[in-house]
């Protein structure tokens, strides 16, 4: 996504009268009968009930890039306390945390490519060659992840060629170094 739209994205976010807005037509929505004809009205009434209590609540909404670097920095602040700091924000912390809407974008993925390097890679990690950690108890298939060597969100191509299979720590190594 390009920084531009990232910013604008972000102001749309923080725009309360936007989702002021968004909650009155949603509202308006499950009023209309037409749309809601065949429903139960127990049914219609629990859904108001929802969308009335997230828009009431006090969630915060946040692009997921946002957040990561948002928590990433407050975790680097709390290691940089002393031990007898963090403890003292610890006792006052409620153990219950807030929630926040994360807003994230995803691309609909090639299953064949995914398909074609997990078979290419024959159960092992294309990194550092060692047996997939665990087996999936889903079907019993090695557990491998998909990596991009360019990433699709700056323009790489959902293709074989681009494509490798990781075990989950050599995934987090190519990220995060």
């Amino acid at each position: 996504m390009h920084s531009s739209s990232v910013s604008r994205l972000g102001e749309i976010i923080s725009d309360t009268e936007i989702w002021r807005g968004y909650r009155t037509a949603s509202l308006r929505i499950l009023d209309f009968r037409r749309v809601a004809a065949d429903r139960d009205a127990q049914q219609i009434e629990r859904n108001k009930q929802l969308i009335v209590s997230f828009w009431n609540s006090s969630h915060s909404l946040l692009a997921a890039s946002d957040y990561s670097r948002e928590f990433g920095n407050e975790v680097t602040q709390s290691l940089s306390l002393s031990q007898a700091e963090r403890r003292l924000r610890l006792e006052a912390a409620p153990k219950t945390p807030p929630v926040v809407t994360v807003v994230s974008k995803a691309f609909r993925r090639n299953p064949d490519v995914v398909a074609e390097v997990l078979q290419n890679a024959a159960g092992y990690c294309e990194s550092c060659r060692s047996k997939a950690p665990f087996h999936r108890s889903s079907d019993g298939s090695p557990y491998l992840e998909i990596h991009h060597r360019i990433p699709l969100a700056e323009g790489g191509d959902d293709t074989v060629d681009n494509s490798v299979a990781l075990c989950p720590n050599c995934h987090r190594k190519a990220h995060f170094g």
